[in-house]
Order: structure tokens, then sequence, then C-alpha cells
């Protein structure tokens, strides 16, 4: 019977052994069995049952074969097991022999002094068996179960290495695995929540490196995080020891390249297939809140389309993703002067910048092991120049911050010259003319040529196995050589047109130097020579003016809008626009403890998103454009502004994916942002407030939301009613007029009823209609309360125009062709009274009061109105 997996073990042909092992959560047992190519393989097999399903167990495999692209022998091998009717009945994870786990807080250590020096490891010992390669892994697989006996050194007296082991896969990636496993009782849901990123790789944690947070059992952990005594690391001084350990951050260095290196899609599938076959999905197996969880937080992962494709599939994407985070932190990385234990923590810039000797130390190890899998298809083998060029690539982004502040000085020092106030300038954009500045124009130019050069060699940004290594160099050789020509054609001309003004000729000079020496670093062909136990010295970089850029400022945040809705118009932003948008909408929903909360508005965006993903043509996007910037816009056009706002978590459930889409272009530096939002003073009501304006007044919008649309709305509103008949309209008006009138009783409203004053405008002829109309909407509000309720005049009266118009227009279809008339055609009543509930409602009221004279044909969109 041939085996769904190549790699896969038949529950028949294992055989028991009486091994003892550690206590574990989950009944365990060693086995023994003959491989395909005859060799005896023991293991521990680990049987199914409620709280380890198939897709887990599956799962569990997958990350096995991840984790051994970057740590070998370092990480168990997992294999799946089936049964005779091909159904997977569990796994084993092949032995790991003498594996020595580390020793919980209170149990008895060993007898053996070696054994019991492993199992309880000083600082020294925990560096001398390279921790690094399995923590640096147990962060980046985002685990929740790294208790003491997931962990395990060796001491191999053959070989004279020291070594340490990472075992144990089914609680990785804990925000998917959750919904699979199951969650933690008493503990999940009720003290941390269960979020996609709640795991997400931070900043301060390569700062503070091992110590990270939100890990139920971790080395660090005081106690485990759920207060399981049981569970506490023996050896937890000496692992907080680490964050003050220069060796130990080298190390930890040293492993984020070599993840970053051995990391190759192609090959991952090759082991993928090898390991899983072409097994399905199936998630819906699932019990409810399992499905549920998956496809509300994952729809690009979890779906009907992938439930029904290879498990795979799914995998590659799910580690895609990870490497891009892993990649955008590590890379861009920019150190700290200080962590918390006091140590300096080199940027890795700086790191990768003193030679190569990392990567030709990881490349040795790939050598090795594609002879480990010499008889595996080539597929499954470390292609060596792709991490040549892989290399190349991230030396090259290392240096991108340093490229991201130049031109930001660069910015800065033409703005002051022009006189104007700061703001970025794109490729291509209108230069600043008319003034008689010397040297302006040349430093224009200057600049435009700098962020072209720079483009042109950062553009190629992703490199695949099949190319020879030849474009990357050749970019580089063409960076350097037009560089060096920029340099030559402008530094002296600029530098002698500021000579009179000494403040402007020292920064361009300090700038140029910088740009100088940056040419100088970025030469390939000399990094890539130095032999391995060369170091390169490090020089610091040439200093540069300071520049104070806020958060706050309203030329950093108009910049931020800009990228938000740069990146929400791509098409691959969209599924992480959904997730965010649902993220938002799990905390918007009141607490239990908090029945009385009107909050209804996930109910209209959700319905909204919905349409969208049906891609049917909804009210608010006629003519089908679903591209993300309209979507988001249109969202973000009404209701709330406040901190608990739909509106507001939306921005911030964003915030995270847009900072890391700006740490990829050039023009844009936006760690001031960052900044605050880890000293906790970044104020998202003032962005969502930015932003608001931003998404009504720009004109690369088409939601229905924009002040565009709203004012030709009520173009053809006051128009409207100018065109009907005196009677007609005076029996609209006392048709609003009905509801509104106090009751008999109520005496209070009777000193506040606007019907009085309304009946003098109607009996008013020198009043055109739009001016009546004007002079009502002016005062009074939408309601008493300020919101829109069936008591406001104002929406009653809004309310039966509109409907009248809608019914003239079916009527009269040929309305439609006037722009506004379709407008008013198209949308609903739920959208109308966004109108009415606008800071514009009563502005164009007043316009309208005060217009005596008006144009009988009706004015084309146009958001030039004035107030």
């Amino acid at each position: 019977m041939t085996l769904p997996a190549t790699r896969a073990i038949r529950f028949a042909d294992l055989e028991p052994l009486d091994l003892a092992l550690p206590p574990s959560g989950h009944p365990v047992k060693t086995v023994q069995w003959v491989d395909a190519s005859g060799q005896l393989r023991q293991g521990v097999y680990k049987a199914l049952d409620h709280h380890y399903p198939p897709i887990l167990a599956t799962f569990s495999v997958a990350v096995s074969v991840w984790l051994q692209m970057a740590l070998g022998e370092y990480a168990a091998e997992d294999r799946l097991v089936f049964d005779e009717k091909q159904e997977i009945v569990g796994t084993v994870s092949l032995l790991i022999v003498d594996f020595v786990p580390l020793l919980t807080f209170g149990a008895d250590p060993p007898v053996d002094p070696e054994r019991n020096a492993l199992a309880n490891p000083s600082l020294e010992t925990l560096l001398s068996h390279q921790i690094a390669i399995i923590l640096v892994a147990a962060m980046l697989m985002k685990c929740d179960d790294r208790h003491p006996g997931n962990f395990g050194l060796r001491y191999d007296k053959t070989r004279n290495k020291r070594e340490s082991f990472i075992i144990d896969n089914d609680m990785s990636f804990y925000s998917y695995t959750c919904y699979m496993k199951g969650f933690r009782s008493g503990y999940d849901g009720v003290f941390r929540s269960i979020m996609p990123k709640m795991m997400a790789l931070l900043k301060h944690y390569l700062d503070n490196f091992p110590l990270i947070d939100g890990r139920v059992h971790w080395p660090t952990n005081l106690i485990p995080l759920n207060g399981n005594p049981f569970k506490l690391y023996a050896s937890r001084h000496a692992f907080l020891a680490l964050v003050e350990s220069a060796e130990f951050h080298k190390q930890t260095a040293e492993r984020l390249l070599v993840h970053l290196l051995t990391y190759n899609p192609v090959m991952l599938e090759a082991r993928l297939k090898l390991y899983l076959g072409k097994l399905p999905l199936d998630f819906k197996a699932l019990d409810a809140v399992g499905v549920a969880g998956l496809t509300e937080n994952y729809p690009a992962l979890f779906n009907d389309e992938t439930n029904k494709a290879p498990f795979y599939q799914m995998m590659l994407r799910l580690f895609q993703q990870e490497y891009d985070e892993l990649y955008r932190e590590v890379v861009y990385y920019s150190g700290c002067e200080a962590n918390s234990g006091g140590l300096m923590i080199s940027s890795f810039n700086q790191f990768i910048a003193k030679g190569p000797a990392a990567y030709i130390n990881t490349l040795a190890w790939a050598t090795e092991q594609n002879h480990l899998w010499k008889d595996t298809p080539q597929e499954t083998h470390f292609n060596l120049n792709f991490m040549l060029q892989k290399m190349h690539q991230i030396w090259r982004d290392s240096y991108r911050p340093r490229v991201k502040l130049l031109v930001l000085h660069l910015n800065v020092l033409k703005q002051a010259v022009a006189g104007t106030s700061w703001q970025l300038v794109d490729i291509g954009s209108e230069a600043i003319r008319g003034q008689d500045v010397p040297g302006l124009a040349v430093l224009e130019k200057y600049l435009h040529g700098f962020i072209q050069i720079c483009q042109d060699y950062w553009g190629i940004s992703s490199v695949f196995p099949s190319l020879t290594g030849h474009m990357i160099e050749q970019a580089n050789l063409d960076f350097c050589r037009h560089l060096e020509k920029l340099i030559k054609q402008y530094d002296r001309k600029i530098a002698s047109n500021f000579q009179s003004h000494a403040e402007w000729h020292k920064s361009f000079l300090m700038i140029n130097d910088a740009v100088k020496d940056l040419h100088g670093r970025l030469n390939w062909s000399s990094y890539i020579s130095y032999a391995p136990n060369e170091e390169i010295p490090w020089v610091a970089y040439p200093a540069l003016p300071s520049i104070a850029r806020s958060w706050d400022d309203s030329h950093v945040i108009q910049e931020y809008l800009t990228v938000l809705f740069d990146w929400a118009a791509r098409p691959c932003s969209m599924p992480l626009i959904m997730q965010g948008i649902r993220s938002a909408i799990k905390q918007y929903k009141p607490s239990y403890f908090n029945p009385l909360a009107n909050r209804t508005r996930d109910q209209e965006v959700l319905a909204y998103l919905e349409r969208i993903l049906k891609r049917e043509q909804t009210e608010e996007d006629p003519q089908g454009n679903h591209d993300g910037a309209n979507i988001l816009a249109s969202i973000l056009s009404t209701n709330g502004l406040e901190s608990n706002s739909l509106n507001t978590l939306i921005l911030v459930e964003l915030l995270p994916e847009v900072l890391n889409s700006a740490k990829s272009q050039i023009e844009y530096d936006f760690q001031c942002i960052e900044e605050a939002l880890h000293k906790k003073i970044f104020d998202s009501v003032l962005y969502m407030g930015a932003a608001r304006s931003y998404v009504r007044q720009d004109e690369r919008f088409t939601h229905i939301y924009t002040y565009r649309k709203e004012v030709s709305f009520y173009h053809a509103m006051y128009h409207w009613v100018d065109e009907i008949p005196r009677d007609k309209f005076h029996e609209l008006v006392n048709q609003a007029l009905g509801p509104y009138r106090p009751y008999s009783f109520n005496v209070f409203r009777l000193f506040t009823c606007r019907e009085p004053t309304v009946r003098k405008y109607l009996e008013d002829p020198s009043l055109r209609h739009s001016h009546v109309l004007g002079l009502i909407f002016m005062t009074g509000g939408c309601n008493e309360s300020g919101g829109l309720s069936a008591a406001s005049l104002n929406r009653g009266l809004f309310e039966i125009i509109f409907d009248a118009m809608q019914i003239d227009i079916r009527e009269h279809p040929d309305k439609k062709r006037n722009e506004s008339f379709a407008l008013v055609a198209e949308i609903d009543k739920l959208q109308a009274l966004k109108y009415l509930a606008s800071d514009l409602f009563q502005r164009i009221a007043k316009k309208w009061a005060g217009q005596l004279i008006l144009p009988y044909q009706i004015e084309p969109m146009a958001a030039s109105i004035s107030f």
C-alpha cells in the first residue's frame, strides 16, 4: 500500500519500545520501525485525540519541516502515521539520542553530574551549547508551550560537540493552532485575547532577547502565565543573564541571518510534499468554534477553496507571511543604546557590515545538509546560488534606513532653501519654482537623482533560484557608478552656491559627505571577497544635522495618510484590510459587563464587506470600483471619531501593516510614529480626525461620502425643490410638520416648536423653494439630541424630499443623465441620512438660504463650492 506521503509511516510497522520518557501532558510512547531504506528508526509516537486532531498533527509536521530548514538535526523530525485505511492516526517524532530535557523548578536533579549540568545549565553552558539556535527558532515559531521539557541539551563526547534541541510543535503559531487544539481553559479569553498578531515580532524583543512577552511558557517567565507551578525553569537565572551577554546577542544575530538565508519557498514546497503529500487542508472537520475562528481571522488561508486544496499550500502562505515579518523587523533593526541589561545592541546593518563570515558559515552548513539529503529530489536541496543572491539583498537592504535618513535630510535642506514648510516630494513632482535662491534648482536635481539611483538598485526587491545572480550584481555596479557621477556633477556647484549662507553650506557638506560614505560602503564585490576569518572594522557613519520629527506633526500625519491609502489601493492589501476590520470589530463589540452599550455599526460594516467580497455592484460603489482605498475611505468617512469608535479601532489595527509597508519605501520615514507607539503616547483620535478630512476631501476617492459627492447631492435636492410646483412643495413641508407638531399636553415643546416660523417662510411669495428649504435646514439640527431620530423636523423633511426625488427619477429616468440626479437614484435612504449627519449639512443650508437668485441648471459635481 502506497502511503499518502513519501516520508510517512504505517502504523502497522511500528513496534513498541520500553524506553523511559519525561512526563508529558499528552500520552506518548516510544516505538521503532524500519524505514524504506532498511534503516532501523526510533521515535516517540503521539496518537490523535480530541486535542490533537488530524489537522493539528499535519500542522505540527509542517512546522517540523520548516524548522529543519534552518536548524537541521537540532529540530526534531516529525512524521505522519497512517492506518490501513490511509487515515492519520498520529505522529512520530524521531528520537534524539542522549537528549537531556531542562529541569523544572523543584524537581529532583539527575544523579549524574554531567547530566545535571545540562539539565540545569549555567550561563556558560547555555553559551557553549549555542542556545540561541533554539531560542531564536522558538521565538519565530510563536509557540505558547516552551516549557522546560520541550528544550534539551546534549554533549556528544565522540565529536566533542555541545548541542541544543527543540521538540514538540503542536502549540506553535498559537494564534492558529489554538483553534485546532482548543483554548487554554481559564486563561485564553479571560486573561488574554486571541488575536492574529498576539505574538508578533517586535523591536524591543530584539533589544532584550530572550526577554519576550505573551507566551504562557518561556524560559525567562517568573511563573507560567497560566499559573502552572509545575513548569517553572530551574535555570531561569541563567536565561535572564543572556540579556546582558554580548556573546549571546552575537549568536542571536547569526541565527537570525541563518533563518533569513535558508528560507527558500521552492525548497520548502518540495520538502512539504515529501512529508504531507497532497493531503487536503480539510479545516472544516474541526468543531464550529475552530472553523469560525480560522475563517474569521484568516479568511485568505481558510475558506471554501483552500479547504479542498493541498495542506502544504496553506502552510506555504503562512510561512511566507512569517518570513516577511522576520525580514522587515530584522534587516531594518536599528539596535539600541542600552537594553534592559544595560548592554548596547548593534544594528543589524552594523552586524552584517563587519563581513560575510556568518554567510560563509551558513553556506558551508547548507552544503553539509545537501549531502544528508542526497537521495531526495534536487528541489529539496539548498540552492547555493539563491543563497548568494539572498545575501546580497539582505546586505543591501540593511542600508535602507541610512538611505531613508539621507533623503529626509536632503528634503529638509531643500525646503529650508525654498523658504517653505517641510514636506516630502515624490520623484518627478513639480519642483518649487519662482524663487531666486542660488543653488535650489541644482539641489533639487541632486535630490531627485539620488532617489532615482537608489530606487533603481533597491527596486530589485526579490530574487529567484532560477536567476544567475547577475541582475542584482549588475544593479550594484550601476548604483556605484551612477552615484559617483551624481556626486561629481553637483556637489561643488551646490556648495559654491550656498557659500553665502553658512548654515545651508554646512548642512549640505555634512549630507554630501554622508552620501560619499554610503557610496564607499555599498560595494558588493569588495564585501563578499572577504575571507571567513576576516572582519571589516566598523566605522561609524558620518554625523548629520539633527532633525526633530514628531508623530503629531501635521506633515507626518499627511504623509502617513498618503502611504496608508497607497497601500490600501494595492490588490494584495485587501485580505489584510479585511482582517484588520474584523479584528477591530472584535474589540468594538461591548463586553458582557456593559450590556447597555449601543454599538451596532459593526453590522452595517460587515454587510458592506459581504457585498464587496461577492463582487456585487454596491450602492457605495455603483461603478463596481472595489479597490481597497475606496472601501476603507467609505467606512472611515462616517460615524464616530472617538478612541473606542469602530473607525479609530480599524485605523489602529491597520497601523502596523502600513508602517511595515513604509519600511521598504525610501521616501518615507515613520520612526517617530513607531517610537510613539512603543512609548504608548500615540493619539489615534488625532489621526482618525485627520483621516476623516482626508478621505472626504482628496480627489483620489470616488466613494459616495466625499465632499464632492455630498455637494452634488445637495445641488440636486435644492434645484429639484425649485423645479416642483408651489403646492407640491407646500404639501411636502406640511407632511413633515404633521409628526413634528407637539401634543397639546407637551407644554415645553410649545416653546421650541418651529412650525410658526416655517409657516412664515411658506407664506412669503418672494422666497424660492430652495431658499425656504435652506432656512429650515440651517437651524434645528438633526434632532433634539444631536443624533438621527424621527423627532427632528429636519430629518422628517429630508426623508420625505429624498423619497419624492427617487420616485420622480424613476418616473423620469432621463434625469439620471445628470450626475447629481444619478447619485440620488443610486443611493438608499440609510446612506442618504449620512449626509444629514454630515458637518456640511447646515453649512450648505446657510449658503442656499442666503442665495435668493439661483441658476436653474444644476451645476456639475465639484469640490469648489465655497461657504
